[in-house]
C-alpha cells in the first residue's frame, strides 16, 4: 500500500468515526422520549440531518474550510444508508433510488437551515432563534401537528440545542473534529423523566430504525 492510499484510507476511517459519533448522538433518547421527535425512519433521519448539518457546516464554513473531509463524512452517511436499507430487505434496484431520494432531502435540509442561519446573522429584530425553530418545525414536527399551528415548544428546544451544538463546534478546531474529538452537549435528562412512560425510545422498531 502506497503512502497516498494509506493516507486516503485513514481519512475515510476518520470520517466514518465522525459520522458514527453524529449518528449515535442523533439517537439520544431525549429527542424522542422528551422532545417529541417521531421514533420512525423519518424522525430519526431528521435528527441525523440536523446534526450532520451542524458538523458539515462547520467544516465547510471555517476560515480554512475542509470540504474534502466534509464530503468523506457525507460518503459515510450514504454508505450507512445503503447498508441499512439492504439489511431491512430492500432490493438492489430500489436501494439506489431510495438513497438518491434521501440524499436529495438532506441537501434540501442543509440548504434551508444554512439560509435561515445566514439570514439570522444579519437580522436586527431578534427573530433569529424563532426563524430557526420554524425551519426545524417545518421539517421535524410538521406531520405531528395540524396545519396552521405555530411552531411547537419542542421545535424551540431543539433549535436551542442545535444552536448550542453549532456554538461548541465553532470553538472546536478542525483538527480535533477530523480525529473525532467532538464534545456534543447533552440535552436535558429531566426531559426524559418528564416524558410519558409509554413513550417509545430510539430503539423501538429497530429493524425499521436502521433505515437511517
Amino acid at each position: 500500500m502506497t503512502l497516498f492510499s494509506r493516507e486516503k484510507r485513514q481519512n475515510r476511517d476518520r470520517a466514518a468515526k465522525v459520522y458514527r459519533q453524529i449518528a449515535d448522538q442523533s439517537r439520544s433518547p431525549v429527542f424522542y422520549r422528551g422532545w417529541g421527535v417521531a421514533d420512525t425512519i423519518n424522525g430519526r433521519f431528521e435528527m441525523l440531518a440536523l446534526l450532520l448539518f451542524a458538523v458539515v457546516n462547520r467544516l465547510v464554513k471555517a476560515d480554512k474550510p475542509d470540504e474534502r473531509f466534509a464530503q468523506l463524512v457525507m460518503e459515510a452517511f450514504v454508505a450507512d444508508m445503503d447498508r441499512n436499507y439492504r439489511e431491512i430487505g430492500i432490493s438492489d434496484v430500489r436501494v439506489g433510488k431510495k438513497i438518491k431520494a434521501m440524499y436529495g432531502l438532506f441537501g434540501a435540509r442543509l440548504a434551508h437551515y444554512d439560509l435561515v442561519l445566514a439570514e439570522a446573522a444579519t437580522a436586527e429584530n431578534g427573530s433569529s432563534k424563532q426563524n430557526f425553530a420554524d425551519a426545524i418545525d417545518a421539517h421535524v414536527f410538521a406531520m405531528a401537528r395540524q396545519d396552521g399551528e405555530a411552531a411547537t415548544s419542542s421545535a424551540a428546544r431543539l433549535a436551542d440545542y442545535i444552536l448550542s451544538v453549532i456554538d461548541v463546534l465553532a470553538k472546536t478546531g478542525l483538527a480535533a473534529i477530523r480525529v473525532g474529538d467532538i464534545r456534543f452537549p447533552e440535552p436535558g435528562v429531566r426531559d426524559i423523566i418528564a416524558a410519558s412512560p409509554r413513550s417509545a425510545g430510539p430503539d423501538a422498531g429497530k429493524g425499521e430504525a436502521d433505515g437511517t
